[in-house]
């Protein structure tokens, strides 16, 4: 009995350590109206252009909203409440271990009526985080020229990183700083570390298969972990 519970506990705590790590961003916001007051309790849903799926979610007293652990992709945003148009906000960027920020003003008027903006580039001025790095969109990762079909190579162009030292195992970069042994490579939640040098698997060759690309280079989250240095963050298309 204590074996099985045991085994559960471990299991858990293993399923728990995949979600955190897995390549997901959010989107976040304020709903209020015309003259800059919050909107409470209005209702929110999300939706991804890509796939159709919906999530729905209400607003605090302080008009905030957020919609956590979303896959990479295109997104609208809806909002409505009695008293005031529906507003929807199309074409929002989630991109990996990034929150766009959407707020959302609402005017006066049936809620039958609607008003349509597109969202483009949201805000993804974070103050919530103090990591740094880049993210390689779809767009980028598909029309950059890559020799070797070595998604590894697209890392090397995040500003602070560096070829790794000559002679290393692990091959790959090193960034701000720390060895190339020391960065942590992970596709769609996994781990992608070979364990004998300590650096990435260089037989994947899958560029083509690479929807984006998430470079952190300082301070990354905490459910990254394990390594002391750069994290590759990679989420696959397929």
């Amino acid at each position: 009995m204590r074996t099985k519970i045991f085994q559960l506990v471990v299991l858990s705590f293993t399923i728990a350590a995949f979600a955190l790590a897995a390549p997901v961003g959010s989107i976040k916001g304020y709903v209020h109206d015309t003259s800059g007051a919050a909107v409470p309790n209005a209702t929110v849903h999300i939706t991804n252009e890509g796939t159709n799926t919906t999530q729905e979610s209400k607003t605090n007293n302080t008009g905030q909203y957020q919609f956590l652990d979303l896959s990479p992709g295109i997104y609208s945003v809806s909002v409505e409440v009695s008293g005031f148009r529906k507003a929807v906000v199309k074409s929002i960027t989630v991109l990996v271990d990034q929150i766009a920020s959407v707020d959302v003003q609402l005017e006066l008027g049936k809620v039958t009526e609607v008003v349509e903006v597109n969202g483009g580039a949201a805000d993804v001025i974070e103050p919530e985080k103090s990591s740094t790095g880049t993210n390689f969109d779809p767009k980028l990762t598909s029309s950059l020229p890559l020799t070797n079909r070595r998604f590894n190579d697209l890392a090397l162009l995040t500003p602070g990183a560096s070829f790794a030292a000559a002679g290393t195992q692990a091959g790959g970069f090193a960034a701000a700083g720390s060895r190339a042994q020391s960065t942590n490579w992970m596709i769609d939640g996994v781990n992608d570390l070979d364990p004998q040098v300590n650096g990435a698997n260089t037989n994947f060759r899958i560029a083509e298969a690479v929807q984006e690309l998430s470079v952190i280079t300082t301070a990354p989250s905490v459910e990254f972990g394990r390594q002391s240095g750069a994290h590759v963050v990679l989420a696959n298309s397929i």
